[in-house]
């Protein structure tokens, strides 16, 4: 239900939100609850007691849980969400770690604009999970931004974005900071049937210097085709 970004995790990390944003993994046990659409607006609340390493062994309270309460609004040509969650990490034994995201989009009819924020704290990990569990009690406190354009060309839909983030992860006081730019066009061969092509790169700075995901280039071509 996030909206805000034209290259989510379609494609490499290298470009999208992916490398910039702390984004939920699969998960089990998941309870969703929708309301009914109220003119364009629906809140969505979200629980689930399937984040933890230990399968049934331990009990309830032991477990990592995650809690998100979001909303979206969707009418005509706009798109907007809210979203506020939460990781306990009682597995880890760790402080809960929260983050709230904005995003939105508008379609002008000859191109369509994207925007997203977002705000970790006490996060656990960083962009692409780097540093997992390994930030100390404390976390880490990031903000994260995004900006991108779609335009229709020759059939098909060509896309350009911007990624930017920065915080510090507080045992040690670090600094960390990342950006990424990426371009993608895609093109419609049937109503199942796809053709990318992409290109990204990005860097990480200081903290974030040492992870792979965050310093690279992309490129790549291909076909999806959904059944």
């Amino acid at each position: 239900m996030l909206h805000g970004s034209s290259l989510w995790t379609s494609y490499y990390s290298t470009g999208n939100i992916y490398g910039t944003f702390i984004l939920s993994d699969r998960m089990d046990n998941v309870l969703l609850y929708n309301t009914p659409d109220m003119n364009g607006s629906t809140i969505h609340f979200m629980y689930s007691n399937g984040m933890g390493d230990n399968g049934d062994e331990q009990k309830w309270s032991k477990d990592n849980h995650y809690y998100g309460v979001g909303y979206e609004y969707a009418k005509g040509p706009a798109l907007f969400s809210a979203m506020w969650e939460m990781y306990d990490h009682k597995e880890q034994n760790l402080k809960s770690s929260q983050v709230f995201t904005l995003g939105g989009s508008y379609d002008f009819g000859s191109f369509s604009l994207y925007g997203a924020y977002q705000f970790a704290y006490r996060a656990n990990r960083l962009p692409t999970y780097a540093f997992a569990n390994q930030l100390g009690a404390k976390g880490a406190n990031q903000h994260g931004f995004s900006a991108s354009i779609g335009v229709p060309v020759a059939g098909g839909t060509a896309k350009l974005q911007g990624n930017y983030g920065f915080g510090k992860i507080k045992e040690g006081s670090r600094d960390y900071s990342m950006y990424s730019i990426a371009t993608a066009y895609e093109y419609p061969i049937s109503k199942r049937t796809l053709f990318y092509s992409f290109a990204g790169y990005g860097q990480g700075k200081k903290a974030a210097s040492s992870i792979e995901e965050l310093n690279s280039w992309t490129i790549s071509a291909g076909l999806s085709h959904s059944f």
